[in-house]
């Protein structure tokens, strides 16, 4: 037996993000529905790097709580009923992460004789293996089954043989929460004592693992076993030596505390007949089923699924619920909640209830500055940025192609495989002029910025207002609601206008849209306004399909790769914004990282996803419904390829995305009237304006952030 996986390094490979993102595109795959909270795969990708990073923290923090899963039984194509639970989006993500690490090393201890669940192996492979043991002439069969495996597990052993291999305490903790859940079946919540519950991306690896030891000791004795989860085959050349063989089986899996279906289980031979896996063996031949046919590769039919609960429901429960085995009746809370008052942070000036009501009438906002934020876009494929007496030059391949006065540059950013100096990279740093580095696909990889707009008084303002519950809350409803805003007003100037004027989507969409605006007023948690933010973006992005022109279609927003024209368009365009809040933040010393709306994680700018809310719209969302309406860009502007996951996405092609920056920093520096500081600027000086009005609220000198909302 190996030794036991160093601890020292699991776990935070586990919590990383990148295998957080791989973990949600393993589950993305898998597809599946919502979990007891309701949220499904579609809006738990709308927001995902925030989604991903709260579950980061949670793990790191050891204030992850899995949700309980919800149970439910579907119709097989036999008649039969199958159990299957359904675990939330965020604590599927989790599962597949721990398995995603450990995987290997539990991979490595199983026996060849295992075909279910593993990567490059089938139940094709596994029926292959039966013909080649007949071929050699093992004609005697023990056809077996498990009685009812997957309920029987026990814990306590599955737990020894896993912390067998794997030390980091951890991670053996989060295993044992899962395999144990508590369970929602609609009416009541109960703990799953034992068992392994059917539908949890880390069960079929420890299913695996459980039944390896089963595989050792026949392999030990000599028979040939061929297994596909809990059905297996024994072989054997002679009756007798089969007989021994259903006994030694009766022993071993008594040893684990399960047993065989004696009445499913028997001694035969191939001239007698047999089916495994769903294929008929008699004699010399091996009678497949069509594909799709076989009863274990469907999901269970006429599904019906237990009605969702809200948070607070959740949480009542779950608190009423202990480790006993006993079942307890949900008595759930109203759905109701009611709204949070608005308070001051400590030592802040309360805010008046007028301010709230009609904030225009009392809040000032800080004067704009004179500001482009002049932004050098370095993407051709080999190129190299060097200093030389104060400018910035970029070659190629010995060529000047442009020598720029480094006081007319704000920031850089690099796109794909360009290159910058050693001294260009410090006269960069001398002269706070960050550098963003994205992939060419724009992928942000990291900036390099010097700390001389640290200001580390605002900074401490921030962290302190973080700590006031009230004020994140309020803070984060407003920026939603602006960022809600601006969706509806998108979705009606459309649809006043071309083809989209006619589709029913966008009218249903601006209706839903504003009664989530109204609902959300009322939300009393940060969960809920995350909640009402996904609602309304979901319903939104269904309805903005409507506003491209054919052959564009857009059934909805998908990421990390973009699937299609109008997704890579979105993603890209978004990342522009990005790093333009990002340094727009940066320059008036704040810590991008600390935001509201978005949960603090490590690496992730939460503040500057929180300030791009209400822009995307009219900027991003605008700007690319204009494009593609004018035909400024079209079909073959794009390309499908596979990212280092092995995902195909589509991508913008290198002449387009510079066709897209080009309009996109036309977009950004069009004149628009601030509709607070009743001031003509650009939407960049709008940006500006907005992230002094939040220094200001951070000081004091404002009660509440107002976002900008369309008209």
């Amino acid at each position: 037996m190996s030794e036991p996986t160093s601890e020292s390094n699991l776990f935070p490979q586990v919590c990383a993000m990148f295998n957080l993102r791989l973990a949600f595109e393993h589950v993305e795959e898998s597809d599946g529905c919502a979990g007891i909270d309701g949220v499904t795969l579609a809006q738990f990708a709308d927001d995902l790097e925030t989604e991903l990073g709260r579950l980061s923290l949670e793990l790191i923090e050891g204030s992850y709580e899995p949700l309980p899963a919800v149970r439910f039984f579907g119709k097989k194509r036999d008649g039969g009923q199958r159990v299957l639970c359904v675990f939330a989006v965020r604590d599927r993500v989790a599962q597949r992460a721990v398995t995603n690490i450990i995987g290997p090393r539990l991979e490595a201890e199983f026996e060849d004789v295992s075909f279910a669940y593993r990567r490059r192996r089938s139940v094709k492979q596994a029926l292959a293996e039966v013909e080649r043991w007949r071929d050699q002439g093992y004609q005697w069969v023990v056809d077996a089954d498990i009685s009812a495996f997957f309920d029987s597990v026990d814990h306590a052993l599955l737990l020894e043989r896993v912390r067998n291999l794997i030390a980091d305490e951890r991670v053996l903790d989060l295993i044992g929460r899962w395999i144990a859940p508590v369970i929602y079946d609609g009416q009541k919540m109960s703990r799953m004592e034992k068992g392994l519950p059917q539908g949890a991306p880390i069960s079929p690896m420890l299913a695996n693992l459980f039944l390896d030891k089963f595989d050792e000791q026949m392999i030990e004795a000599g028979f040939k076993l061929v297994r596909f989860a809990d059905d297996f085959l024994l072989l054997c050349k002679t009756k007798p030596k089969a007989e021994d063989g259903l006994e030694l089986t009766r022993e071993t899996l008594d040893a684990l505390c399960l047993a065989i279906n004696e009445e499913k289980t028997r001694v035969t031979d191939f001239n007698t007949g047999f089916t495994f896996l769903g294929a008929t063996f008699v004699r010399s031949l091996c009678l497949i089923p069509p594909p799709g046919s076989r009863d274990d590769d469907d999901a269970p039919q006429n599904v019906t699924m237990p009605p969702a609960l809200t948070m607070p429901q959740i949480k009542a429960a779950m608190q009423s619920l202990t480790t006993s085995p006993s079942d307890i009746e949900l008595k759930l809370p109203g759905d109701s909640v009611e709204a949070a008052s608005v308070e001051s942070a400590p030592g802040q000036p309360p805010i008046p209830e007028s301010a709230i009501r009609n904030p225009q009438s009392t809040i000032e906002m800080p004067p704009p500055r004179l500001f482009t934020l002049r932004t050098l876009y370095l993407q051709e494929h080999g190129a190299v940025l060097r200093c030389e007496d104060e400018h910035l030059i970029v070659s190629k391949d010995e060529v000047e192609l442009i020598s720029l006065p480094a006081f007319k540059l704000d920031q850089i950013i690099l796109l794909g495989n360009s290159h910058l100096t050693t001294p260009a990279m410090k006269f960069c740093l001398r002269n706070n002029i960050p550098v963003i580095l994205l992939s060419g696909r724009g992928e942000f990889f990291g900036a390099i910025e010097s700390t001389g707009n640290e200001n580390v008084v605002l900074q401490q303002q921030q962290f302190a207002r973080l700590a006031d519950e009230r004020f994140v809350l309020e803070t984060a409803r407003r920026i939603v609601a602006g960022k809600i805003a601006n969706c509806r007003a998108l979705l009606q100037r459309r649809g006043r206008t071309g083809a989209a004027a006619a589709d029913e989507r966008i009218v249903r969409a601006v209706a839903a849209i504003e009664e989530i605006k109204n609902k959300l007023a009322a939300a009393g948690t940060i969960d809920e306004v995350r909640g009402y933010e996904g609602a309304a973006a979901a319903r939104y992005y269904e309805a903005l399909g409507a506003c491209f022109p054919p052959p564009f279609e857009f059934k909805g927003r998908t990421r990390r790769p973009p699937l299609d024209p109008v997704n890579a368009l979105l993603s890209f365009g978004y990342t522009l914004l990005f790093y333009n809040i990002y340094a727009i933040a940066r320059g008036r010393g704040l810590s991008p990282y600390v935001g509201t709306l978005h949960s603090i994680r490590q690496g992730h700018p939460a503040l500057c996803s929180d300030l791009i809310e209400e822009f995307r719209a009219p900027v991003v969302d605008a700007l690319v419904t204009s494009l593609l309406n004018k035909r400024i860009i079209g079909q073959g502007d794009f390309h499908f390829a596979e990212t280092s996951s092995g995902a195909r996405g589509c991508f913008l092609t290198d002449q387009a995305r510079r066709t897209f920056i080009t309009q996109f920093e036309q977009r950004i520096n069009t004149l628009v009237r601030h509709p607070l500081a009743g001031i003509n600027t650009t939407w960049r000086g709008c940006i500006d304006i907005q992230v002094g009005h939040y220094v200001q609220l951070l000081r004091g000198a404002t009660p509440a952030y107002l976002p900008i909302e369309m008209r």
